[in-house]
């Protein structure tokens, strides 16, 4: 499914993901910190994969108003009208 055949998604979801990349970057500061108190602790290198997904999902919706190409699918086609 490519970008044509899909809607754009919301302006409420696209501020709902706004709030989700301003908690991601939250989170990534969080993350930063524990770096430096627990170095190499292996729930960091998981919660970095977490932050890193997360950040791209969400700032894709809200800056391009669809999500990656691998999610596509999770839209709704287009309405014709």
């Amino acid at each position: 499914m490519s970008r044509d055949q899909v809607a754009k998604v919301r302006p409420f979801f696209r501020g709902l993901a706004g709030f989700f990349l301003l908690c991601t970057l939250l989170a990534a500061a969080g993350l930063i910190f524990a770096l430096v108190t627990e170095p190499f602790s292996p729930s960091i290198f998981i919660g970095a994969a977490v932050v890193i997904v997360a950040g791209h999902i969400s700032g894709s919706v809200l800056f391009t108003g669809y999500a990656p190409n691998y999610l596509l699918s999770a839209h709704g086609p287009k309405q014709r009208f």
